[in-house]
């Protein structure tokens, strides 16, 4: 899996996705392979969820997109 398919993911929720990249990020004691994904933020206020999101893997970035649900009071 990659980018495409998380993309497609973040699309058939109806969540937009403004930034997504794989990068090596910075944590205590090392650096991390990890996927960086930023909703615009209609999406984010759409569905509830902070604007950016970061993880290990594309299979949980696809799995979180199927799981959103649009926030309701």
């Amino acid at each position: 899996m990659g980018k495409r398919e998380i993309l497609r993911a973040f699309h058939k929720a109806g969540a937009e996705v403004s930034e997504i990249s794989y990068a090596w990020e910075p944590t205590p004691g090392e650096s991390v392979p990890c996927w960086s994904i930023y909703l615009t933020d209609d999406s984010a206020d759409y569905f509830g969820v902070p604007r950016f999101h970061q993880f290990d893997n594309s299979a949980s970035a696809v799995q979180w997109a199927a799981e959103i649900a649009p926030y309701t009071d």
